[in-house]
């Protein structure tokens, strides 16, 4: 649309419309004895900036930017004994400022705190397994009380006996 408005512009300031080329990204332009014309083409593709990385921005960060952007995210850290297989202290979530008018935080503290707990006294004791079932967790009560996909950032840490 740019180049189309740009060529009506130079059209408009009396530029003859033969000697007015509208090309696309990757066209070879030939510039001769004050005529352009198209000569060819290269293969080119979309470079995203970001930050101080150019280029280096790839398809899959950009669907989580737009999941993001669209859905939101949820974290939350549980705090564990391993060895007396309980959640110790308290759970701790925040989520994006979309999600948080959505949902209750504590109904969420709650939820992570029992799959969690559940698991340990199923006997479960990898901190990863049990990161796996509390994204699994949220993510499914997220999904059916907001129709929403966020981003689940889980953590479990084995903390020791709280005394």
């Amino acid at each position: 649309r740019h180049q189309l408005a740009n060529g009506l512009l130079a059209i408009k300031t009396g530029v003859d419309p033969k000697n007015v080329i509208l090309v696309r990204n990757g066209d070879v332009v030939d510039l001769y004895k004050s005529k352009a014309s198209i000569v060819g083409s290269v293969p080119c593709q979309y470079v995203y900036v970001d930050g101080s990385s150019v280029g280096e921005v790839s398809e899959e960060e950009l669907e989580k930017r737009r999941q993001l952007s669209t859905d939101g995210y949820v974290s939350a850290f549980v705090p564990v004994d391993l060895k007396k297989c309980k959640v110790v202290g308290e759970v701790s979530v925040s989520a994006s400022p979309l999600l948080q008018r959505e949902v209750d935080l504590k109904r969420i503290q709650q939820i992570a705190a029992d799959a969690v707990g559940a698991e340990m006294q199923g006997g479960e004791k990898s901190t990863k397994k049990l990161e796996q079932e509390l994204k699994r967790s949220l993510s499914a009560y997220l999904g059916r009380n907001t129709q929403r996909k966020p981003i689940i950032i889980p953590a479990v840490s084995s903390v020791g006996s709280v005394r």
